[in-house]
C-alpha cells in the first residue's frame, strides 16, 4: 500500500505542475504513468526506496561527528534500483520517479548511482533524468533531480519545475483542489 502512495505522491505533483497523467497507459507491466503537457509527453515509472537500514543515529551529548551510513552499500543499492527498472521503460522518452523512505540512503548516494548508471551499456538512451523524492525538507526545494545525457531539450522546462516543488505547496493546492470539486 505504501508503494502506491509514492505513485499518488507523484501524480499529484506532475498534475500540479499542468501535466495530465495517464495511469499505467502500457498496462501493468510497463510504467506507471505518461505524463502530458503542450509539445512533450514521456512515460514515468515510478519506484520507492524501502527502510532496510538505520538512519542517522541519535547524536549524544559528548559526540561532535557520529559516523553512519554506508555509502559503497547505498550507492548499489541505488544503482540496482534504477537498473532493476530498465525492462519497464519503453522506447518513448521516459523518467524514473523514485521515493526514498530510507533514512539510511542520501540524495548524493543516488546522485553517484545515477552517474555510474549514465555509463551502462544497457541503459535505455530514451531514460531522461532520474527524480528523487523523499519527507526530508531542502531549503527552497523538496525535489532532487538528476538528467541524464544527452536530454532532450523539452524536458528541460520540466526538469526546471520539479527542481522548484514545494511539497507542502503541493499538497494544500491538491486538497484545495479535492474539496472545491466536492462543491
Amino acid at each position: 500500500m505504501i508503494d502506491c502512495l509514492a505513485e499518488v505522491r507523484f501524480g499529484i505533483i506532475f498534475d500540479h505542475l499542468g501535466f495530465v497523467p495517464v495511469v499505467e497507459p502500457c498496462g501493468s507491466k510497463g510504467p506507471d504513468f505518461s505524463i502530458s503537457r503542450g509539445h512533450l509527453t514521456m512515460l514515468v515509472e515510478v519506484s520507492r526506496f524501502v527502510p532496510m537500514n538505520p538512519g542517522p543515529p541519535e547524536v549524544g551529548d559528548n559526540a561532535l561527528l557520529v559516523q553512519y551510513g554506508d555509502p559503497k552499500r547505498d550507492i548499489q543499492k541505488g544503482l540496482r534500483k534504477i537498473a532493476g527498472k530498465f525492462r519497464q521503460l519503453a522506447d518513448a522518452m521516459s523518467a524514473l520517479a523514485l521515493w526514498n523512505d530510507d533514512d539510511a540512503v542520501e540524495d548524493l548516494e543516488i546522485q553517484e548511482a545515477v552517474r555510474q548508471v549514465s555509463a551502462l551499456p544497457d541503459r535505455p538512451s530514451s531514460l531522461q533524468f532520474v527524480l528523487l523524492g523523499s519527507c526530508w525538507t531542502r531549503p527552497g526545494f523538496d525535489l532532487v533531480c538528476f538528467p541524464l545525457e544527452p536530454m532532450d531539450a523539452r524536458v528541460q522546462p520540466l526538469v526546471d519545475d520539479l527542481r522548484m516543488v514545494r511539497l507542502a505547496e503541493v499538497y494544500s493546492a491538491a486538497e484545495a483542489k479535492g474539496q472545491g470539486s466536492a462543491v
